[in-house]
């Protein structure tokens, strides 16, 4: 039934008083056995009266996933999915960054159901970072339910037993139900004021989520063209100038205790969970989330990743924390297995900066169903994961399910053991840094995957009579860091090569890739020898020319590629 507009009368609360937008008469206000005793009060208290639980309502849920909650979604859901008889659909309002974290839960939760899930799960993108109170409202328009329940990102998880009671059952009322409401100023100097239950039932000018809303209040909204309902203060106006007696809701006491004024209502609220790193916000890690991501990034050119880190021991993790507390300051969400420790739930490792919490396994645990339970996060597959190059069972099963199963589009990035204490300067990467998508055009538009293993350098020196100078050089490479990398080494002589310089030459054992050595048969120059000294593979192919006089820092491969990944 169409919602009409209630014409006012001069007493508001008179019992004679009849809204036309009720499907039913909300209160008997004239009572059989006193029919001269007085009834009139406010209405909805005469409502509140005679209203009486609809059995086999229908009730549709809007629930908004955050970044904080989508680590826990798929558990909100099966809390939700506890009261199928009641809930006719859930829909998840997600911002588009979330959205592959969203389905993987969705579809682990369908999964888990089979054929038996009679409740219709609906996952909606939002345009912005977070969705908003509109966002949220906006579900209402289009529910064919008898209610539509509005959540906080935590579903049903932190709702207390009567106000669940209220939530799921609620009498047949025409104005909205809900544990939390608040007053609008009365002036330009005060402020909203939050209420919440007393002993009676209490009014309020707006309701916050979790609310209960009759699915008839907005049936007629686009009648209105100018109407704008994009908070829940603007909610609970649409509905207090419906009514005779001004009210947006009313706040039911059930039970007092546990409702409190201390969390922000969505429409205020900052979702973007925005902490200290000290201050952990999630189950995992503390964090400090950059600022709005604009909706036109695609998802392949999202800001913050998922990052995996698939290390054995203690040890190694406290090796590689400072590039960990980089990323987790940088507003990646990082999950951490370490495979060789055992008898661990959950445990962590304090720094200065950051808290890094790990999870670990138990003795009996295979290495592919220890990895293949790792790679199927509920917070979605991993951008980028980061491993040892240790040869051993379990990196082994990791490298095979990657390659053999939906992760192909995860980076995988090999570090020695060695390196994880030089590595610090990763931290600072972006995750378009360790991975990204660009759009090429050469012959025709292609898309190119370029992430962490892709660029490729060679290096190339060039010598000729200066084998002390050139020793000092190839003692220098060979005490640099190269955090897994591959290099050729390739040694180019002039002809007038000292039998020194050749020897070493000769000798040369460069254990991060092959050496190439290329010896005139005429004298060309030092034009020629710097020209001929590397030719480019690909488009990806990089080349460092070193004279034999200079040496180079243990750690000029980290600048080297900290600069390719950068400016590439």
């Amino acid at each position: 039934m169409q919602k009409k507009n209630a014409t006012h009368s001069p007493d508001p609360f008179s019992a004679k008083r009849s809204f036309p937008g009720w499907k039913i008469h909300p209160a008997v206000f004239v009572s059989a056995d006193n029919p001269q005793a007085d009834n009139s009060g406010p209405l909805y208290m005469l409502e509140l009266g005679s209203a009486k639980t609809i059995s086999n309502s229908s009730i549709t849920v809007a629930l908004p996933v955050t970044e904080k909650s989508a680590q826990t979604l798929e558990l909100t859901i099966i809390g939700l999915l506890e009261y199928q008889s009641t809930i006719q659909e859930v829909i998840m309002l997600c911002p588009e960054l979330l959205l592959s974290t969203a389905r993987s839960s969705i579809r682990n939760t369908i999964a888990s159901y089979g054929e038996s899930l009679p409740t219709l799960l609906t996952l909606l993108p939002c345009p912005r970072a977070t969705c908003s109170a509109d966002a949220l409202i906006g579900t209402a328009f289009h529910v064919s339910s008898d209610w539509t329940l509005f959540l906080e990102d935590s579903g049903l998880r932190q709702v207390n037993r009567a106000a669940l009671s209220l939530l799921l059952n609620p009498p047949a009322v025409t104005f909205p139900l809900g544990v939390k409401g608040f007053a609008l100023p009365t002036s330009e100097v005060h402020n909203q004021t939050c209420h919440t239950p007393l002993a009676f039932h209490r009014p309020a000018d707006f309701l916050v989520p979790p609310l209960v809303l009759p699915g008839f209040t907005l049936s007629d909204v686009y009648a209105l063209p100018d109407l704008t309902i994009d908070s829940w203060s603007a909610l609970g106006r649409w509905v207090s100038e419906e009514r005779p007696d001004m009210i947006g809701g009313v706040i039911i006491n059930r039970d007092s205790a546990a409702v409190d004024c201390s969390g922000s209502y969505l429409e205020t609220q900052d979702t973007s969970n925005r902490q200290r790193l000290s201050t952990p916000i999630d189950d995992y890690h503390s964090r400090i989330l950059g600022p709005e991501t604009p909706s036109s990034i695609a998802s392949n050119q999202k800001s913050h990743g998922h990052f995996g880190i698939f290390f054995p021991s203690r040890d190694d993790l406290a090796a590689f924390s400072q590039s960990a507390c980089g990323m987790v300051a940088g507003g990646h969400h990082l999950d951490i297995l370490l495979y060789s420790e055992l008898d661990h739930d959950q445990a962590s490792i304090f720094t200065d900066t950051c808290t890094l919490h790990f999870h670990s396994t138990s003795s009996t645990t295979t290495a592919i169903l220890l990895v293949s339970s790792w790679l199927s996060q509920p917070s979605g597959p991993f951008d980028v994961i980061i491993s040892l190059t240790a040869e051993d069972k379990f990196t082994a099963s990791l490298l095979l399910s990657v390659r053999d199963s939906g992760h192909g589009a995860c980076t995988v990035v090999q570090l020695p053991r060695d390196d994880l204490i030089y590595s610090d300067w990763m931290g600072a990467l972006s995750l378009t840094e360790w991975k990204s998508i660009l759009f090429q055009f050469d012959y025709e538009a292609t898309l190119t995957l370029i992430d962490w293993n892709i660029p490729s350098v060679q290096i190339s020196i060039i010598t000729n009579n200066r084998p002390h100078s050139l020793l000092r050089l190839l003692h220098s490479l060979e005490n640099a860091r190269y955090f897994g990398d591959t290099l050729d080494l390739r040694v180019n002589m002039e002809d007038s090569a000292d039998p020194i310089t050749k020897q070493l030459a000769a000798d040369l054992q460069w254990e991060h890739g092959t050496v190439f050595v290329h010896h005139r048969i005429a004298h060309g120059g030092l034009l020629i020898a710097v020209v001929e000294s590397w030719y480019p593979r690909s488009n990806n192919s990089y080349g460092l020319i070193l004279e034999d006089d200079v040496e180079v820092s243990p750690l000029f491969y980290a600048w080297l590629k900290l600069g390719l990944l950068r400016y590439r």
